[in-house]
């Protein structure tokens, strides 16, 4: 890299790349600077380059593992619980043998863990432990939770560990290894069948049936007429909700066309009324506002506004109130919703309920209640209020474990979903935020839900969703000379960076300088490219000798600087 400073007098030293891209510390930051290294892994034909490509598929779980995980989400979201009981599967019955109390994709995703180590248990053992540590951690904290209800409250809490917590932490292990193409494909497959369930659920809303009855506790739930809701494909509406609440921040990813970002945006919104959950629907609501809002000022304030962006406006303007106004007034689930924004009942049992800490015993407020001391508990607040669940899935567990297991849980809970959102690109940071707030007003993370195990993977899926797919004229040997330019010049546009990234280029390793100097600004580094065996090419053009450019204005496509020559002093190119 010296060797390319050295060869263009007017490139200052010390280039920054992009920070998102960490590396060896040279005069460009980021930037693999051995020079045969990078050289070599980018003219190696055939597999030796497709290993160096796409971050490193060599470390990456297998298509048997990448297949299983993608059945185990497509699975939870095609069938519920409540299709499981009406076949008959005691899925929620009470009492029965655990096999059946499993999901089948509970054991499609135990088979997607053991597919990426059966081969190689030690290796496998051994880079998990270097790149995936707090699913791990998460994984051995729901162990540890799991053996310490069974020694201190019984075997009967044990599901709820097993089926709403452990299949996202397996299929974290499988999916946090996959590459790019497989998470934008699970994604798209994911908001295709979101789309499907808020499409059940209208017609059921429609219908006022359930196409597929809904099973609480083992009973068939029955709804009155004026409370009805459709469940979609979900166990419960209130999981349909937050589910859908999840797709429409998905939904609004740049990698998705802008079209097809309207009609789901469109869709999610319906089915968020649909649904009839108050807590998902305002929190989605203002959130994706303030979202889009933030997004649509900080263009104005740069002078970049799209016509979409008017668009939108003009549609949040107009549009949507005229929508929300006639779901509101004319359907049965608007109705619902204007008839219950007030201190009901539910909003009652979700005051109430604190109550029931009070009521334990110093023994059992630190290893946990039993099921049968949570029901008396419960019964004796019902005589003074009206309360027939627990709504706060946090306080669930705390009942289930005590202080001491509750510890244990958040400790890997916590940490797992950080690592979740430091993972996904911002519209599953937001989505994550969401959705477990929502979850936090209800009990669906303290009884059988899948939530996680979809949420999890739409939230590593928005990181493959953050960009357009890449096109023909950003993949091989020109996303190359980019990168080869950037990083000899220190210019680090956003464009330079996406196209790099799409094209699958490893953070920290940069390809050969470009031998024609085709575009852009050309500087030779015959270290480079003699390593990658290039022979040295002429020149297509540059500038007159002694002449530069004006202040603030870059060089135009094609033509690049004389041999040794560069800008008059206090011209530079433009960032």
């Amino acid at each position: 890299m010296a060797d390319a400073t050295l060869a263009c007098p007017a490139l200052r030293p010390g280039g920054r790349w992009p920070q998102s891209h960490g590396g060896a510390s040279s005069g460009v930051a980021g930037v693999d600077t051995t020079g045969a290294g990078a050289a070599q892994a980018w003219s190696a034909p055939g597999p030796a380059r497709r290993a160096t490509t796409a971050h490193g598929r060599a470390g990456e779980a297998g298509r048997l593992a990448v297949g299983l995980a993608a059945a185990s989400v497509v699975v939870n979201l095609l069938v519920s619980g409540n299709l499981l009981m009406a076949i008959g599967v005691p899925y929620a019955a009470e009492g029965g043998n655990l096999v059946v109390k499993l999901h089948p994709g509970t054991y499609l995703a135990v088979l997607a863990v053991l597919a990426i180590t059966w081969r190689r248990p030690a290796a496998t053992a051994a880079g998990l432990l270097a790149t995936a540590r707090v699913p791990l951690l998460y994984l051995g904290a729901l162990a540890g939770c799991c053996g310490f209800a069974a020694a201190m409250t019984g075997r009967v809490h044990l599901v709820v560990f097993l089926e709403n917590f452990m299949p996202a932490g397996l299929l974290a292990l499988v999916l946090g290894r996959t590459g790019e193409a497989a998470l934008r494909r699970l994604g798209l497959a994911v908001l295709a069948l979101l789309a499907l369930g808020v499409a059940v659920s209208v017609a059921e809303t429609l219908l006022q049936t359930h196409f597929v009855p809904i099973v609480l506790d083992g009973r068939e739930e029955l709804e009155h007429a004026e409370d009805f809701r459709g469940a979609g494909l979900y166990d419960h509406p209130l999981t349909g909700a937050m589910l859908t609440a999840a797709g429409l921040f998905l939904a609004s990813s740049e990698g998705i066309g802008r079209g097809w970002r309207a009609a789901l945006t469109a869709l999610f919104g319906v089915g968020l009324v649909a649904f009839g959950g108050r807590t998902a629907l305002a929190l989605a609501a203002a959130v994706f506002a303030a979202w889009r809002a933030g997004a649509i000022l900080g263009r104005l304030r740069r002078r970049s506004l799209r016509a979409s962006d008017l668009a939108a406006v003009l549609c949040a303007a107009t549009v949507v109130p005229a929508a929300l106004a006639l779901l509101l007034t004319q359907t049965g689930v608007g109705a619902r919703l204007l008839s219950h924004l007030y201190w009901d009942d539910s909003a009652q049992v979700r005051s109430v309920q604190w109550r029931m800490l009070p009521m334990m015993d110093p023994g059992e407020k630190l290893f946990g209640m039993t099921l049968a001391r949570q029901e008396l508990a419960l019964h004796q607040l019902s005589l003074h209020w009206r309360i027939g669940a627990i709504e706060n899935f946090w306080l669930l567990i705390y009942l289930y474990l005590g202080a001491a297991g509750f510890v244990l849980f958040a400790a890997g809970f916590l940490p797992f979903l950080v690592w979740a959102g430091r993972r996904a690109a911002l519209p599953g940071r937001l989505m994550l935020v969401v959705v477990m707030l929502a979850a936090s007003s209800s009990n669906s993370l303290g009884h059988k839900a899948n939530l996680l195990t979809v949420l999890v993977p739409m939230a590593l899926a928005s990181a493959a969703l953050r960009r357009p797919r890449a096109g023909p004229a950003a993949t091989g040997r020109d996303a190359t000379e980019d990168g080869a330019r950037v990083a000899a010049t220190g210019l680090h546009g956003g464009w330079q960076a996406a196209r790099l990234q799409a094209a699958g280029v490893p953070a920290g390793r940069v390809p050969g300088l470009p031998s024609g100097h085709e575009r852009g600004v050309g500087c030779r580094a015959p270290s480079l490219r003699a390593a990658a065996g290039e022979p040295a090419r002429p020149r297509t053009g540059g500038l007159p000798s002694g002449q530069g450019l004006p202040s603030g204005q870059g060089l135009p496509s094609g033509q690049g600087l004389p041999s040794g020559q560069g800008l008059p002093s206090g011209r530079g190119l433009r960032r």
